[in-house]
């Protein structure tokens, strides 16, 4: 208990104006030995493919061909059948090849306008640069926070942020969207609500933002947020019309529902949430109820830590790391937040962190490579260490005396 409370004594958090020598070591060896493991398993996958297509069958990037196909429909008049997963998959076939493995688009309208440049491209170039944009958005993000040059290639190199250029999803965007606005929200409460209403694209993702809002008492940020998502959904419908909404509400949300409950193959296993937890371990029955307990930890701990003004890092990572746990509807590549969640814990502790902290912090950021093997192993352990991160960055933050005057200057100033 002394060491921990010698790791979490308080400190301005600022950005590592470099590495001890053994540090240095540590991670060189930690990042010499993460190339080494993605080449062992990348460069066969590689060597396997045909063209754009994998061994699979899918195109490299696999759910990126969303975001192609979806961006072509919308160069091509077609946006109507984006939405019709049987026309959908009709069209997949047209432009991947006969029998394209099924593929669906899940998101809100409001998602197609941002999408519509990727298909004006060829696919590879435009899964190049979706790579690119999003990764890129994320470390100027983490930079923005105070990460150094040892820790962006940490992040880089995370399984999280390399799930998702593998296989072409959003999780990376999601991170870099939220760091950004919980960065802001001292420095420019406009630019945070306009970030935070941009995740319109991916709403469960910030069902807590509410939450925090609310507890820290941020109404201009809330007003701003508002107005974004609904300037967004007008915008959509101005553009496609109406229908498509209608659809997505009525026929494509509740796919949602039906992959949580019957989903088949990869996609349960890639889910490290409560209610999956539960139907992995045959108590799908109480699968919702066991969802509900855990959602409530989250918005308790994000409550209670928000009500505090005088600790930015510690506020936006406890946020981050709820997140997960909060909703049931998150894949391994979503857990791009928990490992930004560490980074900020790293951050405003230059790295001296007690163990609770530490190994939390680290289960957090292996997780999204190892969940598809405890799930399978009947093993989902993704609730608990969800949670037993959060715990240890909340008794981090009790650890840490509240400051006395002027909290909220104090906020800004403290942050990188």
């Amino acid at each position: 208990m002394a060491s921990l409370e010698l790791d979490m004594r308080a400190v301005a958090p600022s950005p590592s104006g470099g590495a001890a020598p053994v540090q240095t070591v540590a991670i060189a060896a930690t990042l010499a030995a993460l190339v080494s493991i993605y080449l062992f398993f990348l460069v066969p996958y590689l060597q396997a493919g045909s063209g754009i297509f994998d061994a699979t069958g899918h195109a490299f990037g696999r759910d990126f061909a969303n975001i192609w196909t979806a961006g072509r429909l919308g160069v091509d008049g077609q946006t109507h059948l984006i939405y019709d997963l049987r026309l959908y998959h009709v069209v997949q076939d047209t432009y991947f090849g006969v029998d394209y493995p099924l593929h669906a688009w899940s998101y809100p309208p409001a998602f197609l306008p941002f999408v519509l440049p990727f298909g004006t491209m060829s696919y590879l170039t435009a899964f190049a640069l979706w790579t690119v944009l999003t990764g890129g958005l994320l470390l100027l993000a983490a930079r923005a926070w105070g990460a150094d040059g040892w820790g962006l290639a940490l992040l880089a190199l995370s399984p999280a942020v390399v799930i998702n250029a593998f296989g072409g999803q959003n999780g990376a965007l999601s991170a870099a969207i939220l760091l950004g606005a919980l960065y802001q929200l001292d420095r420019r409460p406009v630019l945070a609500g306009i970030l935070i209403g941009c995740m319109v694209y991916k709403p469960h993702l910030a069902l807590l933002m509410p939450v925090a809002l609310l507890a820290a008492q941020r109404w201009r940020v809330i007003a701003v947020a508002a107005t974004t998502v609904a300037a967004l959904i007008l915008f959509s419908i101005s553009i496609y019309g109406i229908e498509p909404w209608i659809t997505y509400i009525t026929e494509t949300a509740p796919l949602h529902a039906k992959v949580l409950q019957k989903g088949e193959g990869a996609i349960p296993l890639m889910m490290p949430g409560a209610y999956m937890a539960a139907r992995v371990l045959g108590l799908l029955d109480y699968a919702p109820y066991i969802q509900a307990a855990f959602s409530a930890i989250a918005v308790a701990a994000v409550a209670w830590a928000w009500r505090r003004p005088d600790e930015p890092i510690l506020r936006a990572a406890i946020f981050l790391a709820a997140v997960p746990l909060a909703v049931p509807y998150a894949f391994n590549y979503d857990l791009t937040v928990t490992t930004a969640a560490a980074m900020l814990a790293v951050i405003r502790f230059r790295g001296r962190v007690g163990w609770p902290l530490a190994v939390s912090g680290l289960a957090v950021c292996t997780l999204p490579a190892l969940v598809l093997i405890v799930n399978t192993l009947e093993l989902p352990l993704g609730p608990v260490i969800f949670t037993g991160f959060l715990a240890a960055l909340l008794a981090a933050l009790n650890a840490i005396p509240r400051a006395a005057a002027h909290p909220r200057r104090a906020a800004v100033l403290q942050t990188p």
